[in-house]
């Protein structure tokens, strides 16, 4: 008899076990497909005083807000090989680290008509990466963050199984 009760219980921890990390890994998908951060492109007096702005290199500015505190964000320039966006070198042009939650950051940039020349990375405190780039939509709309790509890495997948 105290074998059956010990073998049921085994099986029932087992399926528990299994459910736990499934849930878990049903957690890292909705993670993942939640976007936490606002980003607000407008043209800005650059003589505005109240602005912290980390780089100037033009008109528009672009601000990033997040509800999750952010790690790290990088700058980086942007160029167009074979029909894609990618990034013109390794080196960051700015990087600002330990962003506080709800703290906007402001960026300087020129953003031109059509093919982006610059590409926004971050990373999340859950340690999710995301990056954009910022265009001008020509449609009169005028400028949109586009083009997000979530993803999520090795220490973010660790981070919600061990959460």
């Amino acid at each position: 008899m105290w074998n059956d009760i010990a073998n049921i219980s085994a099986i029932a921890t087992l399926i528990l076990f299994i459910f736990y990390f499934l849930g878990r890994l049903w957690c890292i998908r909705v993670e993942k497909k939640d976007l936490y951060e606002k980003i607000v492109v407008r043209g800005v007096d650059l003589k505005d005083d109240d602005l912290n702005i980390e780089y100037v290199n033009g008109n528009e500015i672009i601000e990033i807000v997040s509800e999750k505190y952010l790690n790290w964000i990088k700058v980086y320039s942007a160029e167009y090989v074979d029909g894609k966006v990618k990034k013109a070198g390794k080196k960051p042009i700015v990087q600002v680290k330990d962003v506080n939650r709800n703290t906007p950051r402001y960026f300087g940039f020129y953003i031109p008509e059509g093919i982006p020349n610059t590409i926004i990375e971050y990373q999340r405190s859950d340690y999710v990466k995301g990056t954009f780039v910022v265009v001008f939509d020509g449609r009169g709309c005028g400028y949109t963050a586009e083009n997000f790509q979530i993803k999520t890495t090795l220490k973010s997948v660790l981070y919600y199984l061990l959460k």
